[in-house]
């Protein structure tokens, strides 16, 4: 009989039906940005800067949870879902609608979306040269 292990944050392997339980306890404690007056911004480190979390970051993090009441990172988790949910929804029904509609009009069909997917029905002879064009027509700014 196989045991499907996953790797824990520590690197132990634990049992996939306990990994479960190991998630949901962790979802269930309490962080340290709210819970802990205590805590100072010197034990936060911001990962995508690769430097100490400043004191500002720390303190709209500390009013960001006390606003939306969470409590524990499940609160949070729950919450970061339901927003990127709804943020790719929108880029979806932008991308679809000002972009697809407005080149193809009804040449262009919705199929079907899920929650990371649109799929169309598009008539045109170079779907493929539509998008080079397209690509090297409209400029994209990263900021």
């Amino acid at each position: 009989m196989q045991v499907n292990t996953v790797a824990s944050e520590d690197g132990r392997l634990v049992r996939a039906r306990d990994w479960r339980r190991t998630t949901d306890a962790y979802f269930a404690t309490p962080p340290v940005v709210v819970n802990n007056a205590h805590s100072t911004t010197s034990e936060f480190h911001d990962k995508f800067k690769n430097e100490p979390l400043s004191a500002e970051d720390y303190l709209r993090a500390q009013d960001t949870w006390r606003r939306f009441g969470w409590e524990t990172l499940k609160d949070y988790h729950d919450h970061y879902l339901v927003t990127d949910i709804l943020l790719v929804v929108d880029v979806f029904d932008n991308f679809y609608y000002d972009h697809l509609k407005a080149k193809y009009a009804d040449r262009c069909t919705l199929l079907f979306t899920d929650t990371d997917s649109l799929c169309c029905e598009i008539r045109t002879d170079d779907l493929y040269a539509d998008i080079m064009v397209w690509i090297s027509t409209t400029r994209v700014i990263l900021t």
